[in-house]
């Protein structure tokens, strides 16, 4: 873990991300790009497992990515919670919309983005291990929400009227 220290008070682990390459969890560290958070990036390789596999393991039972340990080590798991602490956090009213009728469409988005797309259309095509009868039936589902999707953004530039996590998971799940 790095740790930093300001002049201004005590020294303070850093936040630590654990992440996998092209995997949702990239849409964190978008986020934290775009709000300037200063992350301890912590990379994880299922297929090739070491101490870090282990230490997400002992965090996060499911040892899915990602995963969030703040700075004052609590953990935060699952994508949308974590894209929502990092922009409620370090971007409040930028990167999460605080006006509650915004914030109820911010919600839509990452259910939509979560549950339609990522779970049940690229999970089974990209797993190596799924059936192909679970493929058949991601598949089988994709045209529908590719078409809900054009929808929801035809004639916009981004999910809301700005740039959101929304987007950093939109552009993770369709990259």
């Amino acid at each position: 873990m790095r740790w930093t220290h300001d002049a201004s008070g005590p020294i303070v682990a850093a936040m630590k991300l654990y992440f996998s390459p092209l995997a949702c969890s990239l849409s964190s560290r978008i986020v934290a790009y775009e709000a300037g958070i200063d992350l301890e990036l912590v990379e994880i390789d299922r297929e090739h497992p070491d101490a870090h596999y282990a230490e997400l393991c002992a965090i996060n039972p499911l040892a899915q990515v990602p995963a969030l340990v703040t700075e004052g080590g609590r953990v935060v798991t699952e994508n949308a919670a974590v894209l929502q602490y990092l922009g409620d956090r370090y971007a409040p009213g930028r990167l999460v919309p605080s006006d509650p009728d915004e914030r109820t469409r911010l919600h839509e988005w990452l259910s939509f983005i979560g549950t339609e797309l990522h779970k049940t259309v690229y999970v089974p095509l990209l797993d190596k291990r799924a059936p192909e009868g679970a493929k058949a039936y991601a598949l089988s589902k994709a045209p529908s929400r590719i078409a809900a999707l054009a929808g929801k953004l035809a004639g916009r530039t981004y999910a809301l009227d700005e740039l959101s996590v929304a987007d950093a998971y939109l552009f993770a799940i369709l990259n």
